[in-house]
């Protein structure tokens, strides 16, 4: 995700979400290297998939959320069938700053965690 590893992502323009995204990867860029090292690879942005157990479109289905750091994260139904315990700390306190100040909300803070999984999400900021 940072232009020092780049990857293709495909996010939506609605809601200027790509331009959103586009800032956040610039405020990451100017973070020391080992910050950044928690966001490669990423997972991808588009995918049009639905929510585990609902049967609803994931926001990954709309292009407007992004997973990263698969070496780094951790999901809850991994963690269920490896028995492993996620740790939110994993996730370096400045990428979920850059992220929230773009209206991105983290997956970490979920009860069914997704550490992985950043969206874009404005209406739950004040």
């Amino acid at each position: 995700m940072p232009r020092t590893r780049p990857q293709t992502l495909s996010v939506t323009t609605v809601n200027d979400v790509a331009g959103r995204l586009e800032r956040v990867v610039t405020v990451l860029e100017g973070m020391p290297d080992r910050v950044k090292a928690p966001l490669v690879p990423s997972a991808g942005a588009y995918n049009c998939r639905v929510v585990v157990d609902s049967g609803l479109p994931s926001m990954h289905a709309f292009g407007a959320a992004i997973d990263v750091g698969v070496r780094y994260s951790e999901y809850w139904a991994w963690s269920r069938s490896r028995g492993t315990k996620f740790d939110p700390g994993q996730l370096p306190g400045e990428i979920l700053e850059a992220f929230e100040a773009e209206r991105f909300i983290w997956g970490g803070k979920w009860f069914h965690y997704d550490g992985l999984h950043f969206e874009y999400r404005p209406e739950l900021f004040r």
